[in-house]
């Protein structure tokens, strides 16, 4: 595995626990990072989502156009 891919599973990781524990504060101190990285994590990670859904949307629409 590489390094990247440690990060990434790392980052989704606290994503996962802050939602299992509901207390992002509580997550960021068990995980090592603040709860500014936490958001940005949050945030790269949702729009990296809705990106995947608009292409996956445009590409069902191409097909059945």
């Amino acid at each position: 595995m590489t390094t990247a891919e440690n990060v990434s599973r790392r980052k989704l990781s606290l994503l996962d626990l802050a939602a299992d524990l509901s207390n992002v504060s509580r997550a960021c101190k068990i995980m090592g990072y603040s709860r500014q990285q936490f958001y940005e994590i949050r945030r790269n990670y949702l729009s990296t989502v809705y990106k995947s859904a608009a292409r996956t949307v445009l590409l069902v629409c191409r097909i059945y156009s």
